[in-house]
């Protein structure tokens, strides 16, 4: 493999392992943040990462649903 190729290579997998973010904000009623914000501070968890799996989960759940996940394989 040419070290070009190599470079490459790793740059592809860097993209995939550290993909690039994208920031959003959601309103929320404040007993409702304040709930989900103990309950994460109670049980250690950051917040982001708890929102990032509520939104993998109900993706693939909205995915299946429409048949996005066909074209995805």
């Amino acid at each position: 493999m040419k070290y070009e190729d190599h470079e490459t290579d790793l740059k592809i997998r860097a993209q995939w392992e550290n993909p690039p973010m994208k920031r959003f904000s959601v309103d929320l009623p404040l007993p409702l943040h304040t709930r989900f914000k103990t309950a994460c501070s109670a049980t250690n968890r950051k917040m982001a990462s708890e929102l990032k799996a509520l939104i993998e989960q109900r993706t693939v759940e909205l995915e299946r649903q429409t048949g996005l996940d066909r074209l995805q394989r």
